[in-house]
């Protein structure tokens, strides 16, 4: 009982579980912040191109969903959830010449987020409007 040799062993013994959970905490907290960031301007992006293409070639939903799957495709090529298969959902407004895009990420491993977040993990939405009419002008 005398003996206060182990002292700083014990003691780091018993704290080193919830360092080690703080610090994994903190890693995924920038990891997760990063990728919903990623995945906002990719999906900003999509739905940008898909009501500039609207404009131009008139409200279609299947030519809104190819624009925004390449987009998506696009801007998620070379992250590191570029392995992850995305599924934007695509809806079309032509009465308000609007384009409302939502994103979801499921599945990432994360170190203890997941623990306290359900998929979808991260989901993300955008909306973009054409205020204005089709270009009529040509570029030669």
């Amino acid at each position: 009982m005398r003996d206060c040799r182990g002292n700083f062993a014990l003691f780091f013994a018993l704290l080193s579980p919830v360092l080690f959970g703080l610090a994994g905490g903190a890693v995924d907290l920038v990891i997760y912040e990063r990728q919903q960031a990623h995945l906002q301007d990719a999906v900003d992006a999509a739905a940008l191109a898909a009501a500039r293409e609207a404009s131009l070639k008139g409200w279609n939903q299947t030519t809104a969903d190819a624009v925004v799957r390449a987009m998506v495709g696009a801007n998620t090529a070379g992250q590191s959830f570029s392995s992850v298969k995305f599924d934007p959902k695509v809806v079309v407004d032509e009465a308000s010449r609007t384009v409302h895009v939502t994103l979801d990420m499921n599945q990432y491993s994360y170190f203890v987020l997941s623990y306290f977040r359900n998929n979808p993990q991260i989901r993300v939405k955008a909306s973009a409007t054409s205020s204005g009419e089709t270009n009529v002008c040509i570029v030669a």
